[in-house]
């Protein structure tokens, strides 16, 4: 099987490296704003708890860093799953239950690293439970109000998925897997072609002649 990206004239070019950067641009920006309401969420929990059950902030850990470090395991671990790749219809489709069980990933990471530095008592469990129970909901929250506005920005006509034409040779069965991937990505599928055995030559010159069609719509 084979993809072919396929971009046109010049123009054509130039437009679609535009709708990438601006894709890139939105994926940072959906990035940044996830691990700050992270690491204020989770800060708020910590201040809130302290002032409601012991009526003061604990001086014996730097509960600030660690907020701030949670907030950048927490992206690490959504851009290692490549959830912010290209904003496609898989982020729309899983981002929630993606993004939570990245978050309480996060928390485990935090878990982890504590036991062996050797801070785990320190660290109140009280603001543990409350850090994720108010960071999960916050978490949710926003990446669903996220969701949303790229929808909207898409749907406007900012940014567009990049078109491509899948050529499909003989013999290969179940090309099911790499089109779900292509969709994914927000990649546009304009065409699919069944090659067959006889008459490549022939069906090369049909589909190249019909993508240049597309590329003048």
């Amino acid at each position: 099987m084979l993809v072919s990206a396929f971009f046109g004239s010049a123009a054509g070019a130039s437009e679609n490296v535009h709708n990438r950067d601006i894709r890139h641009a939105l994926a940072a920006s959906v990035a940044l704003v996830e691990m700050a309401a992270i690491g204020i969420s989770t800060y708020a929990a910590f201040i809130a708890y302290h002032l409601i059950v012991w009526a003061g902030l604990p001086g014996t850990i730097s509960y600030g860093w660690i907020c701030t470090g949670l907030a950048l395991v927490y992206g690490v671990i959504c851009l290692a799953d490549r959830q912010y790749d290209f904003l496609g219809a898989e982020w729309n489709r899983h981002a929630l239950h993606r993004g939570a069980l990245a978050l309480v990933l996060a928390f485990v990471f935090l878990l982890a690293f504590m036991f062996l530095t050797g801070t785990v008592t320190s660290y109140s469990r009280g603001t543990f439970v409350a850090q994720l129970a108010l960071a999960l909901p916050v978490e949710i929250t926003v990446r669903t109000m996220l969701w949303r506005a790229v929808e909207i920005t898409r749907r406007r006509g900012y940014w567009s998925p990049p078109g491509v034409v899948v050529l499909i040779f003989p013999g290969v069965e179940k090309p099911q897997r790499l089109l779900e991937r292509l969709s994914s990505r927000q990649e546009e599928i304009r065409q699919i072609h069944y090659l067959e055995r006889d008459g490549f030559a022939v069906q090369l010159k049909n589909i190249l002649r019909d993508s240049r069609t597309i590329q003048c719509e």
